[in-house]
């Protein structure tokens, strides 16, 4: 058998206690590490013995720091969860919650009942396709809004009467505020073209 072998298990059966460390165990499984103390049994001397030393110290540092890390984390995101589930448990949101469960056997929230962005009176606009008509006094104005197509009527009568901006507009039409802003522009041209024809 290899002298230094031989050397090294004397020595690991002289100090067994030791290393049945786990640190110490994970340490001897780093084949640098091994070889470096298996030399320093086999030839003592003192640089080699405090080379070791510091290798040991710094090793030894950085598992208490993951360990310390490990257990820091796991700490925290089990403290989160349970504050998280506490609050939302002390504070609800109303919206998320059931209505009338007992009388209706369903389990329909308030978010669910509730009514989409745009007022009811938003269809009734739109419905009325001589509105914009009937806010008219000049008699020839009436006449060019009428050959208007009912979507530009409807456009012009958003932003002239109830005071849309093109974005609202465009949010009730489903469209872009570019594409609102085109067909007003167009509109009030129709309408100029219209009089420039009468005069």
């Amino acid at each position: 058998m290899n002298k230094k072998i031989e050397a090294f298990e004397t020595f690991v059966t002289k100090h067994q206690s030791a290393f049945k460390e786990p640190v110490l165990r994970q340490f001897m499984e780093q084949k640098e590490n091994r070889e470096r103390l298996i030399d320093c049994v086999h030839a003592p001397a003192e640089n080699k013995a405090r080379n070791i030393d510091e290798t040991f110290k710094q090793f030894f540092i950085k598992k208490k720091t993951y360990r310390y890390m490990k257990t820091l984390i796991k700490t925290c995101a089990v403290d989160f969860d349970k504050r998280r589930t506490q609050h939302q448990q002390r504070f609800p949101l109303i919206a998320d919650q059931p209505l009338y469960e007992e009388e209706t056997g369903t389990d329909i929230s308030m978010i669910d009942m509730l009514q989409s962005y745009e007022p009811d009176y938003v269809e009734e606009i739109l419905d009325k396709e001589s509105d914009i008509e009937e806010h008219i006094q000049s008699s020839q104005v009436v006449k060019a809004v009428k050959n208007l197509s009912n979507k530009q009527k409807d456009i012009l009568a958003l932003l002239y009467i109830y005071r849309y901006t093109n974005r609202e507009a465009a949010r009730i039409f489903g469209e872009s505020p570019q594409n609102i802003s085109k067909q007003h522009l167009q509109a009030l041209a129709k309408i100029r073209k219209r009089l420039a024809l009468r005069d």
